[in-house]
């Protein structure tokens, strides 16, 4: 399984890489994201209570606590692209120094002004890695929650684009709601029922499955990702596990030949 944690670290951090660095400016209608900034921008007042600013600026190299504070002073003075900018250089910067409670702090801030999709999707896996290295339930449970609904606007701004409900399924999956401890796994089946033959969706039941023990059923899915997409070297990974766990060996040992 610490394979599997990994992967999917490393994944989330290159989809915030590249859109903190790249960016994404293309705006949904004027109606949806004027009605969705109206909503958050009431909310935002209490987002800074999602993580001790102070205290973790103490934690920084002297160094980067410069830069970052040198990038603040910038951000004060302009509005609009331009502050939207910086508070991107600020998010990568607390990323790159292993914060992305910090980093999805002020995704929330930048897609608060970009009023685009895959900002808050950016907001939405930024918050979903920092509720992965949070180390106490409370604030496991505040940061899950924060990126949750971040997907959720995010697809109100684009509901054709299912790789929200995606991430939202796998950070629900992750952190389930005490109420609602199946909703991420429903949602899984149901995206798959609305999707089928996405890689993606059937990567993730897949390796949903192999933590529960059912690798027969992982490997059904697997295998078909394989069929579909056989360049994506990461099913291979994740199959090695499902046929080890299914007592296949030598398709086990075939897999891990091909997983990178």
């Amino acid at each position: 399984m610490a394979r599997n944690s990994i992967l999917w670290s490393v994944l989330a951090a290159l989809a915030l890489f590249l859109a903190l660095y790249f960016g994404c400016n293309r705006l949904s209608t004027d109606e949806k994201a004027s009605a969705i900034s109206a909503s958050i921008q009431a909310k935002n007042a209490t987002n800074t209570s999602l993580v001790d600013v102070e205290a973790a600026k103490k934690s920084l190299p002297a160094d980067q606590l410069q830069a970052i504070v040198q990038l603040e002073e910038q951000a004060k003075s302009v509005e609009g692209a331009e502050k939207s900018a910086l508070l991107k250089k600020i998010a990568s910067k607390w990323y790159q120094n292993q914060r992305p409670d910090m980093s999805g702090q002020l995704a929330l801030d930048i897609a608060a002004l970009d009023k685009t999709a895959e900002a808050w999707g950016i907001a939405g896996t930024t918050l979903t890695q920092a509720a992965r290295m949070a180390k106490e339930a409370d604030n496991q449970r505040r940061l899950a929650d924060e990126a949750i609904a971040s997907f959720d606007k995010a697809t109100e701004l684009a509901p054709d684009n299912w790789q929200y409900n995606l991430n939202k399924a796998i950070c629900l999956a992750e952190f389930p709601l005490p109420t609602e401890p199946m909703k991420g796994i429903l949602l899984l089946r149901e995206l798959d029922t609305q999707h089928p033959d996405q890689p993606a969706i059937l990567l993730t039941l897949g390796r949903l499955a192999i933590q529960t023990g059912q690798f027969e059923r992982a490997i059904t899915r697997l295998e078909k990702v394989a069929q579909i997409a056989p360049d994506n070297k990461e099913v291979y990974c994740f199959l090695a596990e499902a046929y080890a766990g299914a007592n296949q060996t030598d398709k086990a040992a075939a897999a891990r030949a091909k997983c990178p």
